[in-house]
């Protein structure tokens, strides 16, 4: 018998865990908090990608921090925006018909703010997850919700 056939190490297999985009990770955050998250989030959006980006995504930042149901819009919306991007460059090209050569990208300069707003909304998505899967609701109990799509078999 091996130490990987013990019971110990049998119990530390790790098992899939499926959540809903739908669900919400977690109690809504407190006002204080999510001013902070927003602020951070529209700071970093705007070093990014200026201040259109910034203020969406300040103002999904703090739709998902506040609202109990709020993530789902975040998540909506970045799912949305990329696929924004795609619907135009595909429309474009169809109606255009440009020639697919060196300078072919130029022709859609307009969806690289699309593009990072996604990801930024992508990054934002997972740091509110992480602040709603910590924060204790009001009984003062601590949120047993799972960040990671992980878990053990012992939980």
């Amino acid at each position: 018998s091996t130490a990987a056939d013990s019971p110990a190490v049998e119990a530390l297999e790790m098992t899939p865990t499926y959540f809903s985009p739908l669900q919400a990770d977690g109690p809504a955050l407190s006002p204080k908090i999510a001013a902070i998250a927003t602020l951070c989030a529209g700071l970093l959006a705007f070093f990014v990608a200026g201040i259109w980006v910034a203020l969406v995504v300040a103002a999904l930042t703090l739709v998902a921090a506040l609202i109990p149901r709020g993530q789902f819009i975040l998540r909506l919306a970045t799912v949305g925006v990329l696929g924004a991007a795609f619907a135009f460059i595909l429309l474009k090209q169809g109606l255009n018909g440009y020639r697919l050569d060196f300078d072919w990208a130029k022709w859609f300069e307009i969806t690289h703010s699309w593009g990072i707003l996604a990801i930024v909304l992508l990054a934002v998505d997972v740091a509110v997850d992480g602040l709603r899967s910590k924060s204790e609701d009001a009984s003062g109990a601590e949120n047993r919700h799972y960040v990671s799509d992980l878990r053990s078999k012992e939980e």
